[in-house]
């Protein structure tokens, strides 16, 4: 398939998608768009705050998800991934927040300083120190 032809939608038309997979918390499948769509024009800002917002809530997600088979399994060892795909595709909270982290901080490089300025925040909920809607993200070591 090639970019423009009939079979791909419009650029607008899978970044609206994108928010609609991510309203419905079908965070992996809205990623997996952003990939695409970053791959096209990465100079986007709603294309670098999605996908960092995507991360941070599917960060929250496993986070809870965490914290409920803790609860429940005190002193159980959790399973090990069978192979190498396996522990790939497991990720934690933090390094999806990590992820998160590294996205929103392109969207603040994307992002016209004139809008810096006016706004005093470089995009809404998501303050120039690195948090999001009040809650401030964990630096795992990352710099901002």
């Amino acid at each position: 398939m090639c970019i423009g032809s009939q079979t791909i939608p419009p650029y607008a038309t899978r970044m609206a998608t994108t928010r609609l997979l991510m309203e419905t918390e079908l965070y992996d499948l809205a990623l997996e768009v952003l990939d695409g769509l970053r791959e096209e024009d990465d100079q986007v800002v709603d294309l670098w705050y999605l996908g960092g917002w995507g991360l941070y809530c599917k960060g929250e997600k496993a986070r809870e998800e965490e914290e409920k088979t803790k609860g429940k399994g005190k002193g159980t060892v959790p399973p090990k991934p069978q192979n190498e795909e396996e522990e790939e595709e497991e990720e934690n909270w933090q390094s999806l927040w990590v992820e998160s982290r590294q996205w929103l901080n392109v969207c603040a490089k994307v992002t016209p300083r004139w809008t810096v300025w006016r706004n005093e925040r470089w995009i809404d909920g998501v303050d120039t120190n690195g948090s999001i809607l009040g809650v401030a993200l964990p630096s795992f070591g990352v710099g901002r």
